[in-house]
């Protein structure tokens, strides 16, 4: 696809107009339509399908609720699957917290209602109860390298529950999943991580994970340049050093 086509398709996908822009602030609606889908399609070799999971994973995390409806809408008339959008905002949960979550999970639903999605429930757990801890522990090594072995159990007692959580409900009820790849999810942490844009060791931790996982520094400044129009440049420009930092 070239650079007319992908603007167009990302302006048909995320339209202002969805929000009446274009008819009560036809001025705000051309700066954005402008440079949302016009300078920043440029740059970079994004899939469409990369420029929405960026984009949901970016304004669910700064509770972009408005801009949420558009692209929620966009993400489905580009044919991203329903188990791929719900798994995104599952794991959401472990960056954001339950308390922004239940909106837009509730208004995915609604709007696959309205779209007629059959929601017979298909099981996409795919470890035991017992074992959530384990296998949460072998994502964390596949992300992070063998320093990571025996992390539940490591630092100062009165604090260690954080770490077992993490691995058994962060790493261990989410990464291991169906419904997206590790790749996928990685990537989706540090946008919702960038997006958030208070946790600057974190961050790091993930621009490492997401390079282990083979993404380049050229990918991880495009994933991150996309985010400018939901975001804004601040929370960006200290992505764009965070990746200096790892990558120089």
């Amino acid at each position: 696809m070239n650079i007319s086509d992908m603007r167009r398709e990302k302006a048909r996908l995320f339209s202002p107009a969805l929000l009446s822009l274009d008819v009560t602030d036809p001025e705000f609606a051309t700066i954005i339509a402008r440079f949302a889908f016009g300078e920043v399609t440029q740059f970079g070799e994004l899939e469409t399908r990369e420029r929405v999971i960026i984009a949901l994973s970016a304004v669910i995390a700064t509770n972009g609720r408005e801009a949420f409806r558009m692209v929620l809408r966009g993400a489905l008339k580009a044919g991203m699957k329903e188990e791929e959008i719900k798994e995104l905002i599952y794991q959401a949960t472990a960056y954001v917290g339950l308390s922004q979550i239940l909106y837009f999970l509730s208004e995915t639903n609604k709007e696959l209602d309205r779209c007629g999605h059959d929601f017979a429930h298909t099981k996409r757990t795919t470890v035991k109860e017992e074992e959530r801890g384990e296998k949460g522990e072998e994502i964390q090594i596949e992300i992070f390298g063998e320093g990571m072995k025996d992390f539940s159990k490591q630092g100062r007692e009165d604090r260690r529950h954080i770490n077992r959580w993490l691995s058994e409900n962060c790493f261990g009820d989410y990464y291991t999943r169906s419904g997206l790849s590790l790749k996928d999810r990685e990537m989706i942490t540090f946008i919702l991580l960038l997006s958030l844009g208070c946790t600057p060791k974190q961050l790091k931790s993930h621009i490492q994970g997401n390079l282990n996982l083979g993404r380049t520094r050229k990918d991880l400044i495009a994933a991150a340049s996309e985010c400018v129009p939901y975001v804004g440049y601040p929370k960006v420009l200290n992505a764009l050093d965070a990746i200096d930092e790892l990558t120089l």
